[in-house]
């Protein structure tokens, strides 16, 4: 046997490229045998613990096999054999003293052994670091292919904008998602196969295609097209109209587009999609739909008998001039330029751009748009609030705001429902947005794909739900805004003849008020800021 090392307590001796020990004497701490021993001899590897262990605490003074001494180098395979590295086992100093080919030598042994055949590096390419691992053959990964990506359409929000030109005022927006045939409504960036690899053995490593995501549409409406080299499908609008999403699926609803006015040549038109309108409304016509309307015309509408969106919004940008008969209805809200002589009736906001005159108003909320909005005569009658930059006007225009109100505390608790349910949503979407990611991931040939698609459509529902449930909280937080249990505010200016009532509290104002001014109710009292 060759002794390596020896101390007062024990000697350590290698034979055939196994370890012995022989114990001298008793009183050894077995616990420094790593520092004293394993940090200095690299290539020691015990594999007989309990050997040792009772070699050292019985005494025994005959030779005991404890480990083996490994290899100059010893080189190691990942776990998933595309890399093989090496890790010198021996001191700097024996490094420098060893020569080289005895190490190239070593290595081509335990590649050989470890049957290493595939991404060897040639002798001039391999770098033997004494101080950290270095590689000795690297194989070819296998590179998945890439999943589907989705883009869709978006739906614009409805949000006036008010700008002036040449002295002209503009009051624009949208509330018709209009597309055309054949129009763009979404695109997949179709998965790709992946590249095959090979590990450092020769084998084969298979590469899993990318997962494939369903496009969610409704066929009727709607279809796809896949470019000459299918990489990319695109939604095509089969017909023209106006773009929904329906449970999370797009889709194109029946849209009607006027190119002109509607009057003698049209008739009147009762409509279950939605109304685009380029002109505008003759007098003594009239216009319904189940959606949206939109009358784009500059001149905006006079004398006409009823425009009236039965579940939607309605947008007319050149104003209202009804001439005391026009009347406008909607379940949602209107957005309208100006309005004078006509009759407004809505469930949500009536939102003006610049002024109401001789007007017949019911909402939930009526808000001025422009600081210099004025509210001249009529009634207006509203929910919740009334915001208007002047109310009355210098001839002294009769006034009168009715505002019923509301329970504060009963809408708060409407609110606090919808931040739950939005929460609850929020987690519905990442507990399915995690799942969809999840099966993406294990990239496996036993991974459903019909699971896949489960929960990337319930994760679109979700976010559907969460958009609607947005905008409802919007209307809720104005509400919430408003003070006490209903409110009325004049941003500049409030003239003589002004009539108010908050829940069958009279406000007269007999004198002309130069400063901003509102009046709420709170604990059944009037307040004035």
């Amino acid at each position: 046997m060759e002794r390596i090392f020896e101390n007062d307590f024990f000697i350590l001796s290698k034979e055939d490229l196994k370890i012995f020990i022989n114990v001298k004497k008793e009183g050894y701490d077995i616990t420094l045998f790593s520092k004293e021993v394993l940090s200095k001899f690299a290539r020691i590897k015990i594999t007989k613990f309990a050997g040792l262990s009772g070699a050292i605490k019985n005494v025994i003074k005959t030779p005991i096999e404890i480990g083996e001494f490994g290899e100059i180098i010893e080189v190691k395979i990942d776990s998933n054999a595309i890399e093989v590295t090496g890790e010198v086992k021996i001191s700097n100093e024996e490094f420098l003293t060893t020569d080289i080919e005895l190490m190239y030598k070593n290595i081509r042994k335990q590649i050989g052994e470890l049957n290493v055949i595939y991404g060897v590096l040639p002798k001039d390419e391999l770098r033997i670091d004494v101080n950290l691992p270095f590689v000795i053959a690297r194989g070819t990964p296998a590179i998945n292919g890439g999943d589907a990506v989705i883009r869709m359409y978006e739906i614009m929000d409805i949000k006036p904008t008010i700008e002036s030109e040449g002295g002209v005022d503009y009051y624009e927006l949208n509330v018709i998602n209009k597309i055309e045939i054949d129009g763009w409504l979404g695109e997949r960036i179709e998965p790709t196969k992946g590249i095959d690899g090979i590990n450092v053995h020769g084998q084969l490593i298979c590469a899993h295609a990318g997962k494939q995501i369903n496009l969610k549409y409704d066929k009727s409406t709607v279809r796809e097209k896949i470019s000459e080299d299918e990489s990319i499908t695109t939604l095509r609008a089969i017909t023209t109209g106006a773009v929904v999403y329906i449970n999370g699926a797009v889709s194109v609803q029946n849209a009607i587009e006027v190119d002109g006015d509607i009057g003698v040549s049209t008739g009147n038109i009762d409509f279950e999609g939605f109304i685009d309108i380029n002109g505008t409304v003759e007098d003594n016509y009239s216009v319904v739909a189940d959606e949206n309307i939109q009358i784009l015309g500059d001149m905006g509408i006079g004398a006409i008998e009823l425009i009236e969106s039965r579940n939607g919004d309605i947008f007319i940008k050149g104003g209202i001039a009804g001439k005391g008969k026009a009347v406008i209805k909607a379940s949602g809200s209107i957005y309208i330029k100006f309005a004078s002589d006509c009759t407004i009736i809505c469930e949500n906001t009536v939102n003006i751009g610049f002024y109401a005159m001789n007007c017949n108003i019911i909402a939930k909320e009526v808000i001025f748009e422009s600081t210099g909005s004025r509210l001249i005569g009529g009634e207006t009658e509203a929910d919740v609030k009334v915001v208007v930059g002047e109310i009355g006007s210098k001839t002294g225009a009769q006034t009168k705001i009715k505002i019923n109100g509301f329970d504060k505390q009963q809408m708060k608790n409407e609110y606090d429902d919808i931040y739950k349910a939005i929460d609850l949503f929020k987690l519905k979407i990442n507990e399915y947005k995690d799942s969809y990611e999840r099966l993406i991931a294990k990239n496996s040939d036993d991974t459903s794909q019909s699971d896949i698609d489960l929960a990337y459509d319930k994760m679109m529902y979700y976010k559907e739900k969460l958009k609607k449930l947005y905008i409802t909280q919007k209307h809720v937080m104005s509400y919430m805004k408003t003070k006490g249990e209903g409110e009325v505010t004049a941003k500049n200016k409030i003239y003589s003849n002004v009539n108010i009532s908050i829940k069958n509290y009279v406000i007269s104002v007999d004198q002309d008020i130069s400063l901003a001014k509102t009046y709420y109710l709170d604990k059944d009292e009037i307040v004035e800021e």
